[in-house]
């Protein structure tokens, strides 16, 4: 699942892909390793991009410690928990990428691997709230199992309009895995496990 991701393509390729107007992020650079808690570029109902944080503070209780914010909800679930649930069903996003990043175990710690798609930009599905957002997970394809229990549900772009509401109900059947044919996974730089890394990668 999206612990760290990847937007590198030019912020008006993102906007012409998402048929959106990319004016109000127009100085975003390339983003080699986003990490949670940092300011995002994200589709909203309407198509337009803004930057919204990513991560949601779940509600605390009096006297609780503040807890971390949620970067990721399962999609089998997220109509369910009340956290969510709102959102789901009216403040659903787009979040473009061009990869994101796995780590599996290694002999000398753990390998860090880049998943990309071979169509160039890719979007995860997303739901926000006051600013925040988070990303939605579903069980991996026989790809990506193999690097996780979780891959991100992506959406494709004849399903934009339908994910953000522009086309009536049924975004919840697009909440599956991606097709294994649409990615591809290599190793790339242990420099990626630090979030303080901002790139290049080869």
């Amino acid at each position: 699942m999206p612990g760290r991701f990847a937007l590198t393509a030019p912020i008006g390729e993102v906007a012409k892909w998402m048929a959106s107007d990319g004016a109000a992020v127009e100085r975003e650079g390339q983003r080699w390793n986003i990490a949670p808690s940092q300011e995002v570029v994200v589709a909203m109902p309407g198509r337009r991009l803004e930057r919204l944080r990513w991560g949601m503070e779940p509600p605390g209780r009096p006297g609780q410690k503040k807890l971390a914010p949620v970067i990721n909800a399962r999609s089998e679930t997220v109509a369910e928990k009340p956290m969510f649930r709102e959102a789901a069903r009216m403040r659903r996003c787009l979040v473009p990428a061009t990869a994101w990043y796995e780590w599996t175990p290694d002999r000398d710690g753990k390998r860090a691997w880049r998943v990309q798609s071979v169509q160039g930009l890719m979007a995860f599905a997303g739901i926000y709230e006051n600013g925040f957002f988070v990303t939605l997970t579903c069980e991996p394809n026989e790809l990506m199992r193999k690097y996780h229990h979780r891959m991100p549900v992506i959406i494709s772009p004849e399903k934009f309009g339908l994910w953000l509401g522009e086309e009536g109900k049924g975004a919840a059947r697009l909440m599956v895995p991606a097709p294994e044919d649409l990615l591809v996974v290599g190793p790339v730089s242990d420099r990626i496990n630090s979030a303080r890394f901002e790139g290049p990668l080869e």
